[in-house]
């Protein structure tokens, strides 16, 4: 009989969707069971987050540097005023950097040294200086793109062709089948990082329980589901390949509605207290990480789990002020939230957050108090086993001189897609061996360091 987990897999004309509103079909993967628990949770700002109002040199000289290229607001430029910003202060209480005044409540993680900053990362097909670039060395496919560069990002790789992403790719390599849940879970959207050659997400819903149309209210309804469960039953042990396959997924897809159900529908005291003020969309997917966190034992989880949520807007070609001013809010307030949930439940070293985007923004303004699309972009890591500081290579910030792949502030990654998301890989217990490490992140060998070590 044909191996209905590759069947399940190749099968693309049945969707469980029409079963379950929300759970995306999944070919059950699971991570190999271990004696401690981690979680990855990738937060992607869609659309192209301007890093350069993000972290803003805060010395005399650095701050003066940014003001100049960026230019006053009162003649349609994006600086931010000095005073407005949120210092990033050292041991001796110093700041060479700030934060947006939005990101103010990551200042006492911060302070608490478990708050990093990723310098200049972004995609590459090997190290490249402005010189090698200018004289037409190889680059990332269609630059500046948001459809491709939110693919390389999340594939870790130049090609704008790829079908799996490294998140994916990891789970891959770590499944073993042994459970219910799969390693991967999106909330309110599919994503290519999620996705493996053989493993795929799950995705819930942000918010509420899922459900299984049309089975939820009567004694008639109940009967139903009683049949269904039935015939899934009997065609589970179908000789008929295709039959067995599509029981195999009903029987998958009632499975795990059945386990997240009760978890995504309610809310324990100690989160409802956290998030009680947070209504916006990016707290109230990390809000539903945080429950899926909380319930991790009861649902017999994985003891590797890989989170992805989102939040868009970031293409602000237009009114940049205001409009980041509101993003980034929210991302200051749900990423907190979210870590303060880690330290009650105990589990802030086991959990890393961090971020990625299309790519950076223009440092020279547009026309229309905007910016335009970039390339290098500054990220952040939190989490209790984050070691805090600055990494990687801040940018100088002068139009046309080295970091600069034009004369518009277009900056050339100094750290690669691959070594950032390889250091998480690492901390995160994967790639004992190189060639699961390539099998991730295939690009790897060009770059060097593959740690960081920001975790």
């Amino acid at each position: 009989m044909t191996n209905r987990r590759a069947f399940i897999k190749k099968s693309s004309f049945f969707t469980l969707a029409s079963l379950v509103p929300g759970l995306s079909i999944y070919s059950a993967p699971v991570f190999a069971q271990t004696t401690d628990y981690k979680a990855l949770v990738c937060l992607f700002l869609y659309g192209g987050n301007d890093g350069n109002n993000m972290v803003i040199p805060y010395s005399n000289a650095g701050y003066a540097s940014y003001a100049t290229a960026r230019g006053s607001q009162a003649n349609g430029g994006l600086a931010l005023a000095k005073n407005t910003l949120i210092p990033l202060q050292d041991a001796f209480g110093q700041a060479n950097y700030a934060l947006h005044p939005g990101l103010s409540p990551l200042q006492q993680i911060w302070q608490s040294g478990q708050l990093a900053l990723l310098f200049n990362a972004g995609p590459l097909v090997a190290p490249l200086t402005r010189a090698q670039y200018l004289a037409n060395a190889p680059v990332p496919q269609n630059l500046f793109s948001h459809a491709d560069q939110q693919i390389q990002w999340q594939a870790a790789g130049s090609s704008s062709l790829a079908h799996s992403g490294w998140g994916g790719r990891m789970a891959d390599r770590l499944d073993n089948n042994a459970i219910v849940l799969p390693p991967m879970i999106t909330v309110a959207t599919n994503a290519l990082f999620a996705s493996g050659n053989r493993a795929q997400p799950v995705t819930v819903p942000a918010s509420g329980g899922l459900t299984v149309n049309g089975f939820q209210k009567t004694v008639g309804d109940t009967a139903r589901y009683l049949a269904l469960q039935q015939l899934i039953s009997a065609g589970l042990t179908s000789s008929d390949a295709l039959v067995a396959a599509e029981a195999a997924i009903q029987a998958d897809t009632l499975s795990v509605a059945s386990t997240l159900n009760p978890v995504l529908s309610t809310t324990s005291n100690v989160l409802g207290a956290i998030f009680s003020k947070l209504t916006d969309s990016l707290s109230t997917q990390l809000l539903a990480v945080a429950k899926l966190i909380e319930s991790r034992t009861k649902m017999a989880a994985p003891a590797r789990q890989i989170f992805f949520v989102s939040l868009g807007g970031f293409d602000t070609h237009t009114d940049q002020i205001n409009r980041q001013q509101t993003l980034l809010s929210q991302v200051g307030n749900a990423v907190a939230a979210f870590y303060q949930a880690t330290v009650a439940l105990g589990v802030a070293g086991q959990v890393t957050t961090f971020t990625m985007s299309d790519f950076a923004r223009t440092l020279k303004p547009n026309s229309t108090r905007g910016s335009d699309h970039a390339w290098g972009n500054h990220h952040l890591i939190i989490g209790g086993a984050v070691k805090g500081g600055f990494y990687g290579s801040f940018p100088s910030l002068v139009l046309g001189a080295n970091d600069d792949a034009g004369t518009e502030g277009r900056w050339i990654p100094t750290t690669s897609v691959e070594e950032y998301g390889a250091t998480l890989a690492t901390w995160f217990g994967y790639g004992a061996n190189a060639a699961d490490m390539l099998y991730a992140f295939p690009q790897l060998a060009k770059f060097a360091p593959v740690n960081l070590g920001f975790v």
